[in-house]
């Protein structure tokens, strides 16, 4: 028999049987969470422009022709406040108990799934014209582990250093919220209403 905690309850989290993945996987779900949590991370030029009650949650399969399938952790759909046209923003969230060195590079993997998910939806409705732009997609690493994330954040600093090639490379710098190195003063300081 599964206990499900209802759509906006919490639980402790030693009384719920889940790995920590999916437990974040689960709580992350929940809108007034991905709201607050937004709030708390994201610029305030940039909250000031989305209307985060218009907050929707993405299929977390992103199909790919070589990988075949992808998983992310979150993907959130947030409308742009005020364009003549429908624009939306995306926050792909990854979630990591460990530091892993290559997580960037996954990041822009989801990055670039949802923005061809997106232009092919525009091109298949006929949307697709010399002023497309493609939507707004942020990425955020929320990590957890007993120490701190060292990896990089930045997709270019993957790549193999070659003077005078920099500006070439892709670009990708993901906003990293690494609980291990926020005190609980800090994150007392960040809590947001959960509404």
């Amino acid at each position: 028999m599964s206990t499900k905690p209802a759509k906006d309850t919490m639980l402790p989290l030693d009384i719920l049987p889940l790995t920590h993945d999916r437990f974040f996987v689960e709580a992350f779900q929940t809108k007034r969470l991905a709201r607050a949590f937004l709030r708390s991370w994201l610029p305030g030029e940039t909250l000031m422009c989305l209307d985060l009650n218009g907050l929707t949650i993405e299929p977390r399969h992103l199909t790919d022709h070589v990988f075949k399938e992808l998983i992310t952790d979150v993907v959130y759909r947030v409308p742009v406040k005020g364009t003549g046209e429908h624009v939306d923003f995306f926050v792909v969230v990854e979630h990591k108990s460990f530091d892993d060195r290559l997580t960037i590079f996954q990041v822009w993997s989801y990055v670039f799934h949802v923005c061809l998910r997106e232009f092919r939806q525009a091109k298949a409705a006929n949307q697709v014209e010399a002023k497309y732009r493609l939507p707004p997609v942020v990425a955020i690493i929320l990590h957890h582990g007993e120490s701190r994330f060292r990896s990089k954040v930045q997709l270019s600093d993957l790549f193999a250093p070659l003077p005078g090639i920099d500006a070439f490379l892709p670009q990708l710098q993901a906003i990293l919220v690494d609980l291990s190195a926020i005190s609980d003063a800090a994150c007392r300081w960040r809590r947001t209403p959960l509404s």
